[in-house]
C-alpha cells in the first residue's frame, strides 16, 4: 500500500556536477577515439599527437573521478533496457579529430567556469575553476601541437599571459588580508621576473620583462582598489627573498620561478573558494592565465591547476626554502 519511492530531483549543485562529469567523460571518449583514428592525416603527419590526445583523455577521466563520477539513481523497479532489435539502421558518425577535441574542451571550459562562478559551495567552485583552467591549457597545448608550433611567452601587452589586473577586488566575500597577500605575491613575482629579464637577452628578455610588468601592474591595481597603495597597509616591499637558483648566474632560473608561480595558482584557487557566488569570474580567469603561464614554462599541462598539491611542492609556504634577497627598483 506504500507508494513506490521516487527518484529525487537534482538541485542546481548536483546538476552542475553531473554536467561537468558528462563533459569530462565525453572529452575522454572523443580524445581516445581521435588518438586511434587510422585514417587521420594529422596523426600521420605528427604521430606524437596520439600521445597528447591520450593524455587529454586521461586527464579528463581524472576530472570525472574528482567530481565524484556518474550518479546512478536508485529505483524500486529497474527500468528495462530498450529493445533495439527492430531499430532502423543508422549511419555511423565520422571519427572525431584533434580539432573536435579542442572545440569540446573550449566549450566545456566555459561551462565549468560559469558554474564555478555561481556555485554555492566554495570547495566545489574551487574544483570547477581548476577543471576550467585545466581544459583551457589542454586545448591550448593540443592546438599548438596540431599546428606544429611552440608555445612561448608573448611579446606584446595585448597577448600577455600574466594574471588579470582586476582579479580579487570585484570578488565579494574575500577578506582584505587575503587580497593584500595577493598584492605581495604579485609584486614579489614581478621582482623575480625582473631578475630573469636581467639575465636574459633579446626576445627572451623582452618577454620576461613584460611578464614582470604585468605582475607589478596587477599588484598596483589591487593595492589601489583596496585603498592600501602608499599607506602603512601596503604589503609591497623594497626587497624580497627569492630562490637561490634565480639569483645565481649559474643556477636554473626556471627551477626558481616555477614554485613561485605555482604557489600563486594555489593562492588564486583558494580565493575562488572564499569568494561569494556570482563574484568569482575574475579569479577564475586569473587562475586560467596562471595555468597558461605554467604551461609555457614547463610544456606540460597541469591536471588540476591550483588544486593538485603534487604539482605544487611546498605550495603552502610563501618563502623559498633557500633564498637570497633582491631589491626592487
Amino acid at each position: 500500500e506504500t507508494p513506490a519511492p521516487t527518484t529525487p530531483a537534482p538541485g542546481a549543485a548536483e546538476t552542475a556536477r553531473q554536467d561537468a562529469v558528462a563533459d569530462a567523460l565525453a572529452i575522454a571518449e572523443l580524445a581516445t577515439a581521435a588518438a586511434a583514428d587510422p585514417g587521420s592525416a594529422a596523426l600521420a603527419e605528427r604521430p606524437e599527437l596520439a600521445e597528447v590526445l591520450l593524455a587529454v583523455a586521461a586527464t579528463s577521466s581524472r576530472h570525472a573521478e574528482e567530481l565524484g563520477g556518474v550518479y546512478t539513481p536508485w529505483t524500486a523497479t529497474p527500468t528495462p533496457a530498450p529493445d533495439t532489435s527492430t531499430s532502423s539502421p543508422t549511419t555511423s558518425a565520422p571519427t572525431p579529430g584533434a580539432q573536435d577535441v579542442i572545440d569540446a574542451l573550449e566549450q566545456a571550459r566555459q561551462r565549468a567556469a560559469d558554474d564555478a562562478d555561481e556555485a554555492e559551495d566554495g570547495g566545489f567552485a574551487r574544483l570547477l575553476a581548476s577543471i576550467a583552467a585545466s581544459r583551457s591549457v589542454l586545448a591550448a597545448d593540443l592546438e599548438a601541437r596540431l599546428a606544429g608550433t611552440t608555445l612561448a611567452l608573448p611579446t606584446t601587452e595585448e597577448a600577455t599571459s600574466g594574471t588579470s589586473a582586476d582579479a580579487g577586488p570585484t570578488s565579494s566575500g574575500v577578506q582584505d588580508s587575503a587580497l593584500l597577500g595577493l598584492v605581495e605575491a604579485h609584486d614579489a613575482l614581478g621582482a623575480a621576473w625582473e631578475v630573469l629579464a636581467a639575465r636574459a637577452e633579446d626576445d627572451e628578455r623582452a618577454r620576461a620583462a613584460l611578464v614582470a610588468s604585468e605582475h607589478r601592474s596587477t599588484a598596483q591595481a589591487l593595492a589601489a582598489a583596496l585603498g592600501a597603495a602608499g599607506t602603512d597597509l601596503d604589503p609591497r616591499r623594497t626587497a624580497y627573498a627569492l630562490p637561490a637558483e634565480l639569483l645565481d648566474p649559474e643556477g636554473d632560473a626556471l627551477a626558481g620561478l616555477l614554485p613561485l608561480e605555482t604557489r600563486l595558482g594555489v593562492r588564486l584557487a583558494g580565493l575562488v573558494a572564499q569568494a561569494d557566488p556570482g563574484s568569482r569570474a575574475a579569479l577564475v580567469s586569473a587562475l586560467e592565465e596562471n595555468a597558461h603561464l605554467l604551461l609555457v614554462l614547463t610544456g606540460a599541462p597541469q591536471a588540476l591547476p591550483g588544486v593538485d598539491e603534487d604539482a605544487a611542492p611546498d605550495a603552502t609556504s610563501d618563502q623559498p626554502a633557500d633564498a637570497g634577497t633582491t631589491t626592487s627598483p
